[in-house]
């Protein structure tokens, strides 16, 4: 990226752009997580209360969700749902983006200009191989165990069976 620091490259963002970005399924898991919805408390709940009101999302715009919910009593007001999402980014951009999936990440990131290479440079850059060295061995372990890849079922235990002399 042309940023400096992760804090520097949250900084560049701003909430109009990210909310502007974000997709339908994007948008319905931030307004789950921020307890808006009404009537569903999870995704499946929610996709099984928009099709039993046969409400189709797609090619919306995020503003044009959120009046859809509303007139529809899925939310109370998209004016207010809006608000709460943007205080919700305002205190934690971090945590907000992990609703945001990685394509409409990187493709917010291309239209403001922070990438250092092109969109298609970019992603051929986040190869496997790239992205496994970037993690810290705590994570990579965490994530074997969690995907059952390793013969522990926990981190302590992973890393009582290794002795320095392994590493």
């Amino acid at each position: 990226t042309t940023a400096s620091s992760l804090d520097a490259l949250l900084g560049d963002l701003s909430f109009s752009d990210v909310f502007a970005s974000m997709g339908s399924e994007e948008l319905l898991t931030a307004l789950l997580k921020e307890n808006l919805i009404q009537g569903a408390s999870d995704m499946a709940s929610l996709e099984a209360l928009l099709s039993s009101k046969g409400i189709d999302l797609n090619g919306l715009s995020a503003a044009d969700i959120l009046d859809k919910l509303e007139s529809e009593g899925i939310i109370a007001s998209a004016i207010g749902a809006k608000q709460t999402l943007e205080n919700a980014f305002n205190q934690d951009k971090q945590e907000f983006l992990s609703t945001v999936n990685a394509d409409t990440i990187l493709n917010l990131l291309s239209g403001k200009g922070l990438l250092s290479n092109s969109l298609s440079e970019t992603i051929a850059a986040l190869t496997p191989a790239a992205l496994m060295e970037s993690l810290p061995a705590s994570t990579i372990l965490s994530l074997l165990i969690s995907q059952g890849l390793t013969t522990a079922s926990s981190l302590d235990a992973l890393l009582g069976d290794l002795s320095f002399s392994d590493v």
